[in-house]
């Protein structure tokens, strides 16, 4: 079932000789070596009886090969800047790991401009030649998000501006600076803030 691939190369990786002993043992660790080259998606072993011992068959299927890779619904980042960022190139193996992770890259440049509410998806359809596949990013940008302004309410034992004070990323929109929101940091500043009275002997 290969195709870019020998099967003089898969063999080479082969331990179990003909003329020995079936090792089963030995096997398991052939399709394994197999499996680790990572060019494959599926890879099969058949022992057929024959006169005087079995005829093994190795039956790999090969992953697709990228042939492009395009993007839609961008609109606030260029093509080049994603296609930079997603890691991705013509001529590789299609991946699902890094398909998964160029979504997650994706996501994160797409959050460092202050778009939180971004969605990315992959899909792919066949290329051009067979065994080849289009790489299709579609994104939704949603919209751009800003902390315009932060309140406290309910504050006794401290000031508001002790309280965003303890705060170390969550900060209102100024003139240059700021106002990025991260859901993740806003998390971590609330617990900020927590502990900040949790000093003072209050509990949570």
């Amino acid at each position: 079932g290969q195709r870019s691939l020998s099967a003089e190369k898969i063999l080479a990786l082969v331990r179990q000789r003909q003329g020995d002993p079936l090792n089963t043992e030995v096997l398991n660790e052939d399709l394994k070596r197999i499996w680790k080259m990572g060019l494959f998606q599926d890879v099969q072993l058949s022992a057929d009886p024959v006169p005087g011992g079995v005829n093994l068959t190795f039956k790999v299927s090969e992953r697709p090969v990228i042939q492009e890779i395009r993007f839609f619904g961008n609109k606030q980042v260029g093509d080049g800047t994603l296609r930079d960022k997603c890691g991705l190139k013509p001529d590789q193996t299609l991946d699902q790991d890094k398909l998964t992770a160029a979504v997650r890259a994706i996501e994160a440049l797409y959050k460092e401009k202050n778009y939180y509410a971004v969605e990315v998806s992959v899909d792919n359809n066949p290329g051009k030649d067979a065994g080849e596949v289009v790489v299709n990013f579609r994104v939704n940008e949603g919209n751009k998000m800003k902390i315009e302004s932060i309140e406290v309410t309910g504050n006794k034992v401290f000031s508001a501006s002790r309280i965003k004070g303890a705060m170390k990323d969550t900060r209102e929109a100024g003139w240059f600076t700021g106002g990025s929101y991260d859901t993740d940091k806003v998390f971590d500043d609330y617990e900020s803030v927590l502990k900040l009275y949790a000093r003072e002997g209050y509990a949570k």
